[in-house]
């Protein structure tokens, strides 16, 4: 292993929306994906957590039978595509028969997926691991909060409630924020931070900052 990049050299993956399971696996450990990319090989223990994690969920998407359905769930990774199956399971639904060869499609080798920022984040705060790397989304404005949960919902096809645990807020606090007119709300300075209780619950529900040691 390499010595760890610091905190101010790992900002540029501030830009990234998505990450692979090796580059999460470099971030997470502190390590700058493109700069020290030979430093990681797949007997790395993060690696394979992280591997092993996504590879859990697409497993448990397929019928592998489980003891608790839901916990496993919650504790695997999954991409943006595996998102509705995964929200329909955990709403007590069966698997459709044509999700038996799920884990046979091109589209979801590990290889190939990517996870996005929010996913990764949720998945640390629910195993309450750390990373040097802080995955979590920072504070919005209440135009970028409101802007967010909608395009949420609409991504769950309107399922508030499925919008709302990928959130982490509550089916009321979703309804609340996607009625509100923000247009009526009295303007903010450019820059202003967002004091609405559902940006302070996603806050809160990822947790502390994961990156207790990310400089500012």
């Amino acid at each position: 292993m390499t010595p760890r990049d610091s905190a101010s050299d790992l900002r540029r993956w501030d830009f990234q929306k998505s990450f692979s399971a090796f580059e999460i696996a470099c971030l997470i450990q502190g390590i700058d994906p493109l700069a020290n990319s030979a430093s990681l090989n797949e007997d790395d223990p993060v690696f394979k957590r992280v591997s092993a994690a996504y590879l859990h969920s697409l497993f448990l998407l397929t019928g592998m039978p489980s003891k608790n359905l839901k916990r496993e769930l919650l504790e695997g990774l999954c991409h943006p595509f595996l998102y509705k199956k995964r929200d329909h399971l955990l709403g007590g639904g069966d698997i459709p028969d044509d999700d038996v060869e799920l884990d046979s499609h091109p589209r979801n080798q590990l290889l190939s997926v990517r996870f996005e920022r929010q996913e990764v984040a949720r998945w640390l705060k629910q195993l309450k691991l750390t990373s040097v790397y802080g995955f979590q989304p920072e504070e919005m404005t209440p135009a970028e909060w409101h802007a967010w949960v909608v395009k949420t919902v609409e991504r769950h096809g309107g399922n508030k409630s499925a919008a709302a645990r990928e959130l982490g807020i509550t089916q009321q606090r979703v309804s609340e924020i996607v009625n509100k007119n923000i247009s009526t709300q009295s303007p903010q300075k450019v820059g202003s931070k967002s004091r609405d209780a559902g940006a302070q619950a996603l806050v809160s529900v990822w947790g502390k900052p994961l990156n207790s040691n990310k400089k500012k």
